[in-house]
């Protein structure tokens, strides 16, 4: 059962950070600009103990740095909002993890402590327009609760229920002001069920399930956000899954679709946007997600597919060699990574078979 909880903490006045921020082009960043078509990524810096935020575009399904960058952050989380100011001097905002769980916000060059928090284990933040909302850990080892933060109050709005269930990490606010959180139920498979939507007062909106045509595994997701009308799910190197992906999700006729995963090497620990748009859904499919594609490609022990959306459900997967004979034939519903550790290396062709006819194929080479 999910459950909204209302109790309120009054936050203590504002104290200054002893964290300094440099910046590496010759531009104040009192107010953090918001860019057409970019995101920023939060990473560990060369400086032990600090971070820096990095500005980013996607192009052609890479991820692109702009050049813009901000240095000497206090720690991993990262959220973006006027937080009650006018849109223009918008700015980041961060989460103190040494122990107070303080909100710090960029101003004036510096991090400064906004809210001396005692109460509650917040982790990670995100934001749009006046709006800042953080998960928190509420007496369990994974994220439970969702606050959001205004005119100096710190207000549980949402709790993930009882048993197993919990946030998975990170959240994203659109440009109506709704959170959209993702949600697992299996601490030993971190297994990923809903994407949630909930308006600011914690009224669940949405609940969409996760895709059935994607492994669940969550482990090492760190950050999401949305830009462009897209919902981004940042995974780390350690994923079993999708190492170092960048996961893009759409809603098509009222249901979640996850599009061609993205490389995303850059060691990220929290994800953001100022374009964030929303997730309405659409009833046109994007010619991205009618592609069957193969990642990673070249392949050395294995290598996953992603499905052209509405696969039919007796579609089957064949896999031939250059000499045309069939190495790997299964179901295209089993998602399971193909192990290619024992082939020889070379040219393989993969074909998406519906009706006893190739759908389309793709090329992957093994090393």
């Amino acid at each position: 059962m999910l459950c909204c909880v209302l109790i309120s903490c009054q936050i203590d006045a504002p104290a200054q950070s002893n964290f300094n921020m440099t910046e590496l082009r010759e531009q104040s960043l009192n107010s953090v600009p918001c860019n057409p078509n970019t995101f920023w990524g939060i990473f560990p810096s060369t400086n032990p103990g600090n971070f820096t935020i990095g500005e980013y575009t996607i192009n052609n399904l890479t991820i692109v740095p702009t050049g813009q960058q901000v240095l000497n952050v206090p720690n991993v989380s990262l959220g973006y909002s006027s937080n009650g100011s006018s849109n223009s001097s918008s700015t980041f905002f961060n989460v103190d993890f040494d122990g107070t769980w303080d909100i710090l916000k960029l101003t004036n060059n510096s991090w400064a402590h906004i809210a001396n928090n005692t109460l509650f284990n917040i982790r990670n933040c995100a934001g749009h327009d006046s709006i800042i909302v953080f998960d928190a850990i509420n007496n369990t080892t994974y994220p439970k609760d969702i606050l959001i933060y205004t005119s100096n109050i710190l207000t549980p709005i949402f709790n993930t229920g009882p048993n197993l269930s919990k946030v998975v990490e990170d959240l994203a606010v659109d440009i109506n002001n709704h959170i959209w959180f993702f949600s697992s139920y299996d601490t030993s498979y971190f297994q990923i069920t809903y994407l949630n939507e909930i308006d600011v007062s914690g009224q669940l909106i949405k609940q969409y399930p996760f895709p059935n045509n994607v492994l669940y595994d969550c482990i090492n997701a760190y950050g999401m956000f949305i830009l462009n009308n897209i919902l981004y799910l940042g995974i780390g190197s350690i994923n079993p899954i999708y190492p170092n992906k960048l996961l893009p999700f759409s809603i098509i006729n009222d249901t979640l679709v996850m599009g061609i995963p993205i490389n995303c090497t850059a060691n990220f620990g929290d994800l953001e946007s100022c374009n964030q748009g929303t997730l309405t859904s659409i009833s046109e499919v994007p010619e991205s997600l009618k592609e069957l594609s193969v990642y990673p490609n070249p392949a050395q022990d294995q290598f996953m597919l992603h499905l052209p959306y509405r696969t039919s459900a007796n579609a089957i997967i064949q896999i031939y060699n250059l000499q045309g004979e069939l190495v790997k034939n299964f179901k295209a519903s089993d998602t399971s990574p193909i192990n290619c550790s024992s082939w020889p290396r070379g040219i393989y062709f993969v074909s998406l078979v519906e009706e006893g006819k190739a759908r389309v194929t793709r090329k992957v080479v093994v090393i």
